[in-house]
């Protein structure tokens, strides 16, 4: 069995909707020899992290490469600029935080 096909069959199984799970599966996927000739996994720098190792794009264009600007969004980080962009003002969206509709803003760790 090539190393995609174990991958994909031990994630079938370890599947679980735990966080330890999810870390498993993703442990197996950048620790692949497959996964890392492919470059199937860059690094970047993140606010919580020196480097956050990520999943590449699976498309591997030689005339207009994918290029990866910036991290993932930290939880929250848009949360003002999507409400603000759909209309809703400074005081309502200072009402859902206190009423707990909507976190704090970037950066906030998920309770």
């Amino acid at each position: 069995m090539d190393s995609l096909a174990a991958m994909v069959s031990m994630a079938a199984v370890v599947y679980a909707s735990t966080n330890i799970d999810d870390l498993l599966i993703l442990a197996v996927f950048f620790a692949d020899p497959q996964v890392r000739a492919r470059g199937m996994t860059v690094t970047m720098p993140h606010p919580h992290s020196d480097a956050l190792e990520l999943v590449a794009s699976p498309m591997k264009l030689s005339a207009t490469p994918v290029q990866l600007r910036r991290p993932p969004p930290l939880l929250g980080q848009h949360t003002d600029e999507v409400l603000a962009e759909i209309g809703v003002d400074a005081a309502a969206r200072q009402r859902l935080r206190e009423t707990g509709v909507i976190g704090a803003g970037a950066g906030e760790v998920p309770a």
